[in-house]
């Protein structure tokens, strides 16, 4: 009784926390609330949410059996700007699993505007909304709000009935707006049980849980709120989004039938391994792998073969055989037989059959579950199997190890895809589950090699340049150009060249070398008076400090540590002389280097700079970000120090 009653004052203080200022009540839209010019905590906002109300609820679904999760959203939203009207699309997303779907509908939807002192109504006809398919298990249903301009409040509610109870609907207190008043309900009824992750806070504002009863069973109800969230400000150099936002996340921990007997979904990690070496669309698929492909891997030619040598060679074989259909996941949803039938599959169909056929060598090797990057990291402390999209490879090579990937034509078979770099992976192991770190704090590299031949009589720049790119800088490059003419000459004309010639690339299919472009361009000749200007990299290093913010709340997520070398050459023209080169310039210290010489070769009549520079880390810490900007800082002005070459007399 004591609880109940400390929960009817809070709901109490709640109300008149908003007072007259605001309301919670659906249709009812306050002067404050039309009138409304600015955010006061954030008054550079473009809008803010008013409320965000959520409520998860179970209802018995006669015709399937058992019980649907019912979710309930009311929202409602102040337009400051016009770059507040995207807050004006609304979308919702349901799940299927073939024809089995989760249902949605806009239940309403209303914009006010204030005009000559009467707030003006203008609803939407919730059969408008459009059904969107996004992948092969999402769908969205979309709308916009009517009549929406700078000073609309936008009103709206849905709801989304699910047979899926692993959807118990997670709750984001946090938006890219600032949000007033954010609570969310789940009322849980005796037969599933869930547990929940609260992420990006210490507690919440207010928190209460209480039984009431109905005519078959108690339910339990839990009641989360927090208020005056602020918008999640995204600072660049991030995994995802969501790693960071403020929100509550559920999983199914198991669930009773109506006998009373418990039957576990998710216990620990080690339980979790041993359920999906016992899966048929896990460890059972790779021991089928195995026994279909001994003879494949018998006409292989790996005799004489190292572990490594043998594991790219059936590497290569998977890609070349078999093509990813652009679905992530760790589990399988064909049999062996149909994928080497069709000879495309997912993530998972790959890669466990990739390691199905390294087994065959007696190889030990196993299976890594994952997260990419855009999906969140793993929180190794709570064993959610939600976490995981991506399954790859760990061969073991007597006392060293390294991580093997079959998916990825333009990658060497030992570099994960670069969405893989995401902090740790569960190798799945029957003997002892165990983290291995994803972070590649060993460099890729781009080498420079530049030739530079001012013409001041047709005040240009003739400019050679050969790009040799290692690793994922290499990957990112053959990405973005894909061998093609077109695709290369955009690529260069991009960086500011123009009159390119003679634009080649080399080994673009040998993913185990580098990957080098070569070029002939201009750039402009810069004179003032009679001196003239020569950046002596040319338009191969940056200008702007890509980190902009002082200070920094998040760590600084580079995916994978950088190197960059320069070694440029450049002619001193006729009729002209050396008046300034930039000084010699040496850092390096655990998390950063540099180094800048510039010499003049009275010989060859040239001057040639070597420049370096090196991030360090993949990741660094959020303390570590204002000495990694401030060292950022001075390696973009000493490589854009320009070189003055004055006109003899």
């Amino acid at each position: 009784m004591q609880k109940l009653s400390s929960f009817f004052i809070m709901v109490l203080f709640i109300g008149s926390s908003f007072g007259q200022d605001y309301s919670l009540e659906y249709g009812k839209i306050t002067s404050n609330e039309a009138g409304m010019e600015s955010y006061p905590y954030d008054k550079e906002a473009p809008a803010a949410v008013l409320y965000d109300i959520g409520k998860s609820y179970f209802v018995s679904n006669a015709y399937a059996g058992g019980y649907d999760v019912v979710f309930e959203r009311k929202t409602k939203i102040k337009i400051f700007s016009q770059a507040g009207n995207e807050y004006a699309e609304i979308s919702i997303p349901f799940y299927h699993e073939g024809d089995n779907y989760e249902k949605a509908e806009v239940i309403e939807a209303t914009t006010y505007n204030l005009e000559n002192g009467i707030i003006k109504q203008t609803c939407f006809n919730p059969k408008n909304a459009l059904r969107e398919k996004i992948n092969e298990n999402w769908d969205v249903l979309k709308f916009a709000m009517p009549a929406v301009k700078e000073g609309s409040v936008i009103e709206y509610s849905y709801k989304v009935q699910s047979p899926y109870k692993f959807n118990l609907q997670d709750w984001e207190f946090q938006s890219d707006i600032p949000v007033r008043f954010s609570k969310y309900i789940a009322v849980m009824i005796p037969y599933y049980e869930y547990v929940y992750l609260l992420q990006g806070a210490e507690r919440f504002d207010y928190y209460n849980s209480y039984e009431t009863r109905n005519t078959k069973y108690s339910e339990l109800v839990h009641e989360y709120l927090m208020e005056n969230v602020p918008a999640f400000k995204d600072e660049g150099y991030i995994t995802s989004r969501q790693d960071y936002i403020i929100k509550l996340d559920f999983q199914l921990r198991g669930y009773y039938n109506f006998s009373g007997t418990k039957f576990d979904v998710i216990t620990t990690w080690p339980k979790l391994c041993q359920d999906l070496l016992a899966d048929a669309d896990f460890g059972k698929y790779i021991s089928t792998a195995k026994n279909k492909t001994k003879e494949i891997v018998g006409r292989i030619q790996l005799e004489s073969k190292t572990k490594l040598e043998a594991v790219e060679k059936i590497s290569d074989y998977v890609k070349t055989s078999y093509s990813w259909n652009g679905r992530n996941g760790y589990r399988t949803n064909q049999s062996v037989n149909e994928f080497m039938k069709t000879k495309r599959g997912s993530i998972a169909e790959i890669n466990l059959f990739f390691l199905g056929m390294i087994q065959n060598l007696d190889i030990e090797a196993y299976p890594v579950i994952l997260s990419t990057r855009d999906h969140g990291k793993i929180k190794a402390d709570f064993p959610f199997a939600h976490f995981f999209n991506f399954v790859t490879v760990l061969v073991n090579d007597g006392d060293k190890q390294f991580m093997a990937d079959a998916t990825e034509t333009l990658l060497p078979f030992t570099l994960l895809p670069p969405k893989c770099l995401n902090d740790i992976g569960l190798v799945v192991n029957k003997k002892e589950p165990s983290w291995i770190s994803l972070q590649k704090d060993s460099p890729s590299k781009i080498n420079h090699t530049i030739n530079l031949t001012p013409k001041p009589g047709i005040d240009s720049v003739q400019c050679n340049v050969i790009k040799l790119t290692t690793n994922y800088d290499a990957f990112n490059l053959r990405m973005k150009i894909n061998d093609n003419e077109t695709s290369l000459l955009n690529y260069i004309e991009s960086d500011g060249y123009s009159l390119i010639e003679k634009p080649q690339t080399r080994n673009f299919h040998e993913t185990n070398k580098p990957y080098v472009i070569a070029y002939n361009a201009n750039i402009p000749l810069e004179y003032i008076g009679n001196k003239i200007y020569i950046s002596p990299l040319a338009y191969e290093t940056q200008t702007e400090n890509p980190f902009k913010n002082t200070s920094r709340t998040y760590n600084l997520d580079m995916v994978y540590a950088k190197s960059r070398s320069y070694r440029s050459n450049i002619e001193i023209p006729e009729g002209y002389s050396v008046e300034f080169i930039p000084q010699e310039k040496n850092i390096d210290n655990s998390l950063f280097s540099m180094s800048y010489k510039a010499a003049i070769d009275s010989v060859s009549n040239k001057i040639t700079v070597d420049a370096e520079y090196f991030y360090k880390k993949a990741v660094y810490e959020a303390s570590e970000y204002k000495t990694i900007r401030y060292f950022t800082i001075q390696m973009i002005d000493k490589l854009n120090e320009k070189i003055v070459f004055v006109k003899e007399e």
